[in-house]
């Protein structure tokens, strides 16, 4: 009988860091036959995509490496059987050396760690044909210590569930790190080294057993964690939590625990750059985009309108990167579109794309400027979705 896949599984709350850990881990490992198992809650796997070199990126896998999707789903929870499927077919194919997981921002790591332990309609354990050797969690050293402070309790922002509702979101970040063989404290350039410290000190208290390391751009030498095996299941038994969800169906899916949902954002026009801009400082105060945790995808905007914007949004901090030229990619450049995925706590998904919607070019804008002091769109009234014919040519001379 061969070998059980060896597995390492990748958590962190969203924006920690996980994708580019994941690319860089990939780039620097040779002589390595890797296969990636990519989790997303969304119906649009944009960690997967940029893997995969989506959207004029880079390709990180070789030729004969591979990624599996699972999406629109969490692997601790609604997707547990999936991964459990997948990871078994990936050992039956008996032609990789290792096996990466990404889980999605909100998994916790206890649940997908239980996975190796179901055995299936064929009398047969996950852990029969692989083996779980890390479970990593990655921190972001940046936001850690204000979410774990101001998200102390979800009744401090009105986000409780019931009257009685004393849970909180540290609760979902503090399951990820004590839970952990490896933690990775990344993005430590963000902060001062009295904070590092702080944060190394604080880790260590809540899970002293773990391997802590620190990371800047997710930069860690593979040889740390391939081949190098921390799990056991005796040590896993010991947790008061391990299999308690097996016994009892005690598990909460984290999209409603948490309160965290998700919604994709896609449309066909060019956004007005002022708008977009003003939704964006909007959303710190008040206002429908208010509750995002993550948004990342690639943007139509009209001020770069022949490339591919790049926009991330992680916790506090937005990001807007150009990309390549919409004609060198296999949509074309009548194909360029905005597809955003958008993830948040309490939000009304409706209200957030009609936010996003209203930030939009609007037939009015496309017109003549003469004319558009004859003709005003309705404050109410959000731009269309679709385009116009010949789009593209109407902004450059709107422009």
């Amino acid at each position: 009988m061969a070998n059980p896949l060896p597995v390492c599984v990748l958590s962190g709350f969203l924006g920690a860091g996980k994708t580019t850990l994941l690319r860089h881990l990939v780039r620097n490992t040779s002589g390595v036959r890797l296969a990636l198992v990519v989790n997303d809650m969304a119906d649009v796997n944009v960690d997967a995509a940029e893997v995969n070199g989506g959207y004029g990126g880079v390709a990180v896998l070789k030729s004969d490496e591979r990624t599996v999707e699972l999406s629109n789903g969490c692997i601790c929870c609604t997707l547990r059987e999936d991964l459990r499927d997948e990871l078994a077919h990936l050992a039956a194919e008996m032609r990789f050396d290792y096996v990466i997981v990404e889980s999605s921002g909100i998994s916790e790591p206890m649940p997908v760690a239980e996975t190796f332990t179901f055995v299936g309609d064929d009398g047969r354990s996950l852990s029969d044909v692989a083996k779980l050797e890390n479970l990593v969690t990655v921190v972001d050293a940046s936001s850690l210590e204000i979410e774990l402070r101001s998200l102390e309790m979800l009744r401090d922002r009105g986000w409780q569930a019931t009257e009685g509702d004393a849970r909180s979101i540290a609760e979902l970040l503090l399951s990820q790190i004590e839970f952990a063989n490896v933690l990775l404290l990344n993005k430590v350039d963000l902060v001062s080294e009295s904070t590092k410290k702080k944060l190394l000190h604080a880790l260590q208290g809540l899970n002293p057993t773990a391997e802590i390391m620190v990371t800047t751009h997710g930069e860690l030498d593979p040889r740390a964690l391939l081949g190098k095996p921390r799990f056991t299941l005796d040590d896993a038994e010991k947790h008061s939590g391990w299999l308690l969800e097996a016994r009892t169906g005690a598990h909460v899916a984290e999209s409603e625990e948490y309160a965290i949902s998700h919604a994709t954002f896609r449309a066909l026009r060019p956004f007005d750059p002022q708008r977009l801009a003003e939704a964006m400082s909007r959303r710190h105060t008040s206002g429908p985009l208010r509750p995002l945790l993550r948004m990342k995808g690639v943007a139509w905007i009209a001020s770069s309108l022949d490339s591919v914007s790049f926009i991330s949004i992680a916790g506090a901090q937005l990001s807007v990167q150009s990309g390549p030229l919409w004609s060198s990619l296999p949509c074309g450049a009548d194909g360029a579109h905005t597809e955003l995925v958008c993830i948040g706590q309490q939000m009304d998904a409706a209200a957030a794309m009609l936010e996003l919607r209203r930030c939009l070019l609007s037939d009015v804008d496309l017109l003549p400027t003469s004319e558009t002091t004859q003709v005003a769109p309705s404050p109410d009234e959000a731009p269309s979705l679709l385009p116009l014919p010949g789009m593209a040519a109407q902004v450059r001379r709107h422009r």
